[in-house]
C-alpha cells in the first residue's frame, strides 16, 4: 500500500542513486551496509517525498553526503531537516571531501549517535510511523519556514 504513495518517478529516481552513487556515497556504504554498525541502514531511502542518501529506522537517523549540488539547495535542505526534526528524527551531513579524507573520523561520528540514540531509547520508526501527519505538519512548518 505505501509503495503506491510513491511517484514512480521518485522511485525511479532513487533506483537510479543506488545503482550510480557518487563516490562519497560509495564510500560510506561501504562502511554503513552490512550492519557493521549494529543497525540496518538504507541507501536512498524514500521518506515522505524526501531521499535520504542513508537511513537507520532503529535510531531514526538519516546520514547524507552533500556534495556540490548541495550548495544551491541549502534553504531545502533545512526545511527537510526541520520536518524530520520534527518527527523525531535526526539528520547528520557530512561533505564529500571530509567523507572521502577522513572516512574513520565520519564513521566514529555515526557510531556515536548510533550508540547515543539506542541507549537513548528511541523508538524505531516504521513507514507510517509519521505519514498521516505529514501533510499538515510539513505544511506548518514550511509556512513558519518562509516567515
Amino acid at each position: 500500500m505505501l509503495r503506491n504513495t510513491i511517484k514512480p518517478e521518485k522511485r525511479l529516481y532513487a533506483t537510479k542513486q543506488r545503482e550510480q552513487p557518487t563516490p562519497a556515497e560509495a564510500e560510506l556504504w561501504k562502511h554503513l551496509c552490512n550492519k557493521q554498525l549494529g543497525i540496518r541502514f538504507r541507501r536512498q531511502a524514500i521518506l515522505r517525498g524526501y531521499i535520504a542518501d542513508f537511513w537507520a529506522p532503529r535510531v531514526r537517523l538519516i546520514v547524507e553526503a552533500d556534495g556540490p549540488y548541495h550548495e544551491n539547495r541549502k534553504n531545502y535542505d533545512e526545511n527537510r531537516d526541520r520536518f524530520f526534526a520534527h518527527v523525531g528524527i535526526l539528520t547528520l551531513r557530512f561533505s564529500n571531501p571530509e567523507i572521502l579524507n577522513n572516512i574513520l573520523d565520519v564513521i566514529q561520528r555515526i557510531r556515536a549517535v548510533v550508540r547515543e540514540r539506542l541507549n537513548a531509547g528511541i523508538k524505531p520508526i516504521g513507514p507510517y510511523d509519521f505519514m498521516s501527519r505529514q501533510s499538515s505538519d510539513h505544511q506548518r512548518l514550511l509556512l513558519a519556514s518562509a516567515r
